[in-house]
């Protein structure tokens, strides 16, 4: 639920959230930084485990800081709203319920997702489903063949035109795809990865 909510909002997470999302394990001072940096190339971990050990001096509790944490603050919320959904449009309908019993959250969430082309959150949803399955290299296969059949669109031209160049930020998104074109995105054929950037990411 939390990686569909920050996936689809494109949320940008403080030193707290990454914490709870589980996208960060430790939080660092920058005070702390070079210390922590001439221990480690003093004295460099043979393990995970001894590493996260080195650090744990260096870090800082979240809970201290007096930084707003939405993914603890609404964390039932986002559950009831993004937990469990096959679709997109599931968790459009969720929202809507919840808008509709007085929900905030549920209507600013609403207000983001519908300034959004429908056709790139879709193929997020089903991105984000579909990578919990593949291994690393299968994931940035996907995502490549997912990136060269996105560029034609008009959504991504007027994306770059109304943002970039005219600065107006009110780009016209194509109509609501079928599931057939939400599919079509995902196909591989002729859309060979070459393999330079997997071996430099496995470096």
């Amino acid at each position: 639920a939390l990686g569909l909510y920050i996936g689809l909002l494109g949320i940008h997470c403080n030193a707290a959230e990454c914490v709870t999302a589980g996208i960060g394990a430790a939080v660092i001072a920058s005070a702390s930084c070079q210390p922590l940096k001439q221990l480690l190339r003093d004295t460099p971990p043979s393990s995970t485990e001894e590493f996260m050990q080195m650090i744990e001096k260096f870090t800082v509790d979240v809970a201290s800081f007096s930084l707003p944490n939405r993914f603890v603050d609404h964390a039932e919320e986002i559950k009831h709203a993004f937990d469990s959904k096959d679709s997109f449009v599931d968790i459009m309908d969720a929202l809507i319920e919840m808008a509709h019993n007085d929900s905030s959250w549920a209507e600013h969430v609403l207000l983001t997702l519908r300034r959004l082309p429908t056709r790139s959150l879709e193929a997020t949803f089903r991105q984000l489903k579909a990578g919990k399955t593949k291994d690393f290299e299968e994931v940035q296969k996907m995502e490549y063949a997912l990136m060269l059949n996105m560029m034609p669109s008009s959504d991504f031209e007027n994306a770059v035109y109304t943002k970039l160049i005219a600065k107006t930020g009110a780009p016209v998104w194509m109509d609501c795809p079928s599931m057939t074109e939400i599919e079509a995105l995902f196909q591989t054929e002729g859309k060979e990865m070459p393999m330079w950037p997997l071996q430099t990411a496995k470096l």
